[in-house]
């Protein structure tokens, strides 16, 4: 029986666990055992009973606050420029790893682990979306282009210290810092429309992991006359720096919200609610809703992005992060959602909703490209993800 671990070291909300079900619940069913070491337990749960879950490594040192320009930036913000901290960190995965006697390692946003696996000459999947596997030339390229990355040398100071955490745990050093991604077997799960980047040539896209029947059934506030015509969901975290700014503007729509914000306080959700817009603590089924929904508003993670380009719905991003922001630019460009600015003020964010409801471009963009990929099946998706990194496992 082979054993498989999935390796979540990087990102956050519940995005990248919902990622895995399928894929986890494929290789079960071919007779594997899995194995989660995930970064934050919290939504472990989610993955249902009877599994292995296990608390991921994390590197033991004080962050410094530093802006990410690039992938680069990402890795030093997590120990990468301490040579001894990540020959830790690099050491602390390969232990797990070896005690769960992993056959065969598939990491999502998982770099550090993905340098064990090759260090102990395990085979590894790199699975994810555009951000999580970037594309590399002579370096990862800048989130914004038309800024620089301030650190001269950063790249090859990282890539000295990793070189020596390879050496100290007994593999191969890297040529560049693209090696983290190349030696592995990559698996771009997204479309070219959703790849952070840009479309790439050459690669292969092999669609979105997402669990579309994870959660509740949506329960949406009743109304009556025109307001009941038009639903509209949002899916929102305590993240977002203009929380309450953007849940007012929501309930100034003229239809039914339904807002699922996981962590919020009782006390806040009571303030909050309306008779026009129903808060929910827990995730709700994604595929009933998008069922039902006229518009999705969403801080840009790839699983509800992926669904709502799927299924045709109009889409609002109101993004907290570069990789929400990066996407949020490529979709906003491409006529297929509308972006919310950062500095977005209340009457901003109320005046981008109605424009966004009322706007039959971005209905009629985003049923086209749903049309195009009408014909996506998760199943056949996963079947096949599974059944190429099985191979991996072959002598």
């Amino acid at each position: 029986m082979a054993r498989v671990v999935f390796c979540w070291e990087l990102g956050g909300n519940y995005g990248h666990i919902t990622g895995f079900i399928s894929l986890a619940q494929a290789f079960k069913a071919r007779g594997c055992e899995v194995i989660f070491a995930l970064r934050n337990l919290q939504h472990a749960g989610l993955l249902g009973d009877g599994v292995t879950c296990v608390q991921a490594p994390i590197p033991n040192f004080i962050p410094r606050q530093r802006d990410s320009y690039s992938y680069s930036g990402i890795l030093a913000a997590i120990g990468y420029l301490d040579k001894t901290v990540l020959a830790g960190y690099v050491a602390a995965w390969q232990t797990l790893l070896s005690e769960y006697q992993a056959d065969l390692v598939i990491a999502d946003h998982a770099p550090t682990a993905i340098l064990a696996a090759q260090a102990l000459g395990l085979p590894v999947a790199a699975i994810g979306t555009g951000f999580v596997i970037p594309p590399f030339d002579s370096g990862f390229p800048l989130f914004t282009p038309s800024l620089s990355e301030p650190d001269v040398g950063l790249d090859e100071q990282l890539l000295a210290n990793i070189n020596y955490a390879m050496h100290q745990c007994g593999g191969q050093a890297l040529r560049s810092l693209g090696d983290i991604f190349d030696r592995a077997e990559p698996y771009l799960c997204t479309l070219p429309e959703l790849d952070h980047y840009g479309a790439r040539a050459d690669v292969d896209y092999w669609g979105p992991l997402f669990s579309a029947d994870q959660g509740l059934e949506p329960q949406w506030p009743v109304l009556s006359g025109t307001r009941a015509e038009a639903r509209v969901f949002a899916y929102l975290t305590p993240k977002l720096a203009h929380l309450e700014q953007v849940v007012t503007a929501l309930a100034q729509l003229p239809c039914a919200v339904l807002l699922h914000i996981p962590g919020l306080s009782e006390i806040q959700r009571e303030a909050w609610s309306t008779i026009s817009l129903r808060i929910e603590a827990q995730p709700v089924s994604m595929r009933s809703v998008l069922a039902q929904a006229t518009m999705v508003v969403s801080q840009g993670g790839m699983g509800v992005s992926a669904q709502c380009l799927l299924a045709g719905v109009r889409h609002v991003i109101v993004p907290t992060q570069m990789e929400q922001t990066m996407l949020a630019r490529r979709l906003s460009d491409m006529g297929l959602a509308y972006a919310v600015k950062a500095d977005a003020t209340i009457t901003d964010y109320a005046a981008v909703f109605q424009q966004a409801l009322g706007c039959e471009v971005l209905a009629n963009n985003s049923q086209m490209l749903a049309q195009q990929y009408r014909g996506f099946s998760q199943d056949e998706q996963i079947g096949a993800l599974v059944e190429d990194m099985l191979e991996l496992l072959s002598p």
